[in-house]
């Protein structure tokens, strides 16, 4: 498998001034103003103090709007814009129509899968497909785990199924 690099941007922002609820509702503001990727980690800062990690993957040109939305919503006073090698394999994407049978009711959705270019056992459905097929399900009266959901569609993936039944 070829490895391809890439220069990246991460920003390690270290919060204790603020709650779990504000640090939870910044992610959506991060994502819009472009970050990548976001992960927010519980801490103990100085002082015995709770605080947040935010490790942020950000493209080069959102750079200057993720640093606004750390000024403006975290209160944030400095952080680490840290230059990295983002190291990933190729993957392949894959869209599959799959008609469902859930007793007398039937219904198509669109399967979106992902795997490493040239694998199968790195074969997983797309978590918004999962999600689609819950809220579809729910709809129907028919209340899955979104786990369960996860395997019904990792079955249709790894078996090449058209069309599967729902018991």
């Amino acid at each position: 498998m070829e490895l391809f690099k890439k220069d990246g941007n991460l920003f390690y922002v270290q919060a204790d001034h603020i709650t779990g609820e504000l640090a939870g509702s910044v992610i959506e503001y991060l994502y819009e103003a472009g970050a990548g990727n976001v992960q927010v980690v519980s801490t103990v800062t100085k002082k015995n103090r709770p605080g947040y990690l935010f490790l942020i993957d950000v493209k080069s040109d959102s750079l200057d709007a993720v640093e606004q939305v750390l000024i403006r919503e975290l209160s944030v006073a400095g952080w680490h814009r840290i230059g990295t090698e983002h190291c990933h394999l190729a993957v392949d994407y894959l869209k599959k129509p799959v008609e469902f049978c859930l007793g007398q009711n039937r219904f198509r959705m669109e399967v979106e899968g992902k795997k490493v270019y040239g694998t199968t056992e790195t074969l997983r459905p797309e978590h918004r497909s999962c999600v689609e097929l819950k809220e579809i399900l729910r709809r129907k009266n028919q209340d899955l785990p979104l786990e369960a959901c996860k395997k019904i569609l990792t079955d249709i993936l790894e078996q090449d199924l058209s069309s599967y039944s729902i018991e």
